[in-house]
């Protein structure tokens, strides 16, 4: 099934409280849920403004305006979903107020395969997380300060301390 066709229930998803139990995805073998939602992990009502600013550039990626662009995957879509949210809303939530304060807007974009590509620029410092399109290609973190570059595998913590790492002096 098309990831537009999946868009609410990929929300849904990320926003309902699930077990830590596993998942099967329409594009994907199994694909881990994490416990509680965003407003609960934050133990407040409603999302930041910043979250639901990112929520919908997510959402955008699925309606494209041109033949040579590409929906994202399921799989990536979910991933990115699960990942940058919740990083984001832990940084907005009280834990990183200071660093989300200073935190630049990302550029979101698909590759040509259908994964996700999330970029943040920093005085002199570069950050970006990669969504494989499926589970056989590579979801990483890629950072560089000065053009020496780094990377590691992506999770939600990693990469809330990047986004932190990004807004340090």
């Amino acid at each position: 099934m098309a990831a537009a066709a999946q868009l609410p229930e990929i929300f849904e998803y990320a926003n309902r409280t699930l077990p830590e139990k596993k998942f099967r995805g329409m594009e994907t073998n199994d694909v881990v849920a994490r416990e509680g939602t965003f407003a609960q992990q934050a133990g407040r009502a409603e999302k930041p403004p910043q979250v639901l600013t990112l929520e919908n550039e997510l959402r955008s990626l699925c309606e494209v305006e041109s033949e040579e662009d590409v929906k994202p995957t399921y799989y990536a879509l979910l991933s990115a979903t699960e990942t940058v949210l919740s990083a984001y809303n832990q940084l907005y939530t009280g834990r990183g107020e200071r660093t989300a304060t200073k935190l630049p807007a990302p550029t979101i974009t698909t590759d040509d395969v259908g994964g996700i590509m999330a970029s943040w620029k920093g005085e002199n410092k570069y950050l970006v997380a990669n969504f494989g399109a499926d589970e056989g290609r590579k979801s990483f973190l890629y950072w560089s300060v000065g053009g020496d570059p780094k990377s590691s595998p992506i999770d939600d913590l990693r990469l809330q301390q990047q986004l932190h790492w990004l807004t340090e002096p």
